[in-house]
């Protein structure tokens, strides 16, 4: 099987023999190449920088949301009565003393 693929390979640089670039790169190409990619790269950085602190001020904003809205629902709710206590008030004292005996 490695051979066929050897073979294979061998005939696609055959077939395209002639047709690869082999001219030379102009004088300076790389220091241009270098000095776009590091321009490239420090605007970058700085937006990462930027964008790292976005996340947990983000996570921070939710837990903070939550919080106030667990204390919110928490001084809006009133006990309710149950049981004899919830008809009447002479219902509610006959409801303690028997609680409490």
């Amino acid at each position: 099987m490695p051979m066929k693929q050897k073979d294979d390979i061998e005939l696609l640089f055959e077939r395209l023999e002639g047709s690869f670039d082999v001219n030379e790169t102009p004088d300076h190409h790389k220091k241009r190449f270098l000095a776009k990619l590091e321009a490239n790269d420090t605007s970058t950085s700085n937006s990462k920088k930027a964008f790292n602190w976005w996340k947990p001020l983000s996570i921070a904003a939710t837990i903070a949301l939550l919080i106030s809205a667990g204390f919110f629902f928490q001084e809006n709710t009133t006990p309710e009565v149950e049981g004899l206590a919830s008809v009447s008030p002479e219902m509610e004292q006959t409801q303690s003393y028997f609680v409490t005996a």
